[in-house]
């Protein structure tokens, strides 16, 4: 088992056509009502879309990619000026300190969010929305922008080197010969780059972002 990263849900006719997309269709429902009762317009998850495509060639991570990509951030986020190395093959990214004490904060939304369910959503809200029935998987919702901001942030301290904020192709070559070669920070690297494409393009096309 590992973690899914999508976006475009609804528009793929392998998900449209089964009766799993009810079940989605009930999330994004239950994410407006949590949309609007925090003062925030509503998500219409696009079922028809044109043919989307992403740079990132995993199509799945283990939780630990994740995982080391938050301990970078927490780092970073905490002290710009952080030299970063790569964690110890042994060690437990979700054991550092920094991470615990940020996540218990509750503003990070590539932080704050479940590393094997859940949603972000391209609406520009700052406060993570929390679901307190229990219903939403994941539990917490997060913003497709919110999230780019943090990716971009990151970026430069894992190797990513990006213009004016955007990844090049020429760039997502290398970022992807360095992951299926793994230079170093290639785990942090392969769960940027997913989430760095999932999130651009749950903002152009305005889809939301789906952890399974």
């Amino acid at each position: 088992m590992g973690l899914a990263i999508k976006t475009g849900l609804l528009a793929d006719p392998a998900v449209n056509s089964t009766e799993t997309a009810t079940l989605w269709r009930t999330q994004f429902d239950l994410i407006n009502d949590l949309l609007e009762a925090h003062g925030w317009p509503c998500h219409r998850e696009p079922e028809r879309l044109a043919q989307r495509a992403t740079r990132a060639q995993a199509r799945s991570h283990s939780y630990t990619s994740l995982h080391r990509l938050r301990r970078v951030y927490a780092h970073a986020a905490a002290d710009a000026q952080w030299t970063p190395s790569p964690l110890d093959e042994h060690g437990d990214p979700a054991d550092d300190p920094l991470v615990r004490a940020l996540t218990e904060r509750l503003d990070s939304h590539l932080l704050c969010h479940s590393d094997c369910e859940g949603f972000y959503v391209p609406v520009d809200f700052t406060e993570l929305i929390f679901d307190d029935t229990r219903q939403l998987a994941g539990g917490v919702l997060g913003s497709s922008y919110r999230l780019l901001g943090e990716l971009v942030l990151v970026a430069p301290y894992i190797g990513v080197q990006l213009q004016a904020g955007v990844l090049t192709d020429e760039e997502a070559t290398r970022l992807n010969r360095d992951i299926a070669t793994q230079e170093n920070f290639w785990i942090e690297k392969q769960a940027w780059l997913s989430l760095y494409e999932a999130a651009t393009l749950s903002i152009d096309h305005k889809t939301a972002i789906v952890f399974s």
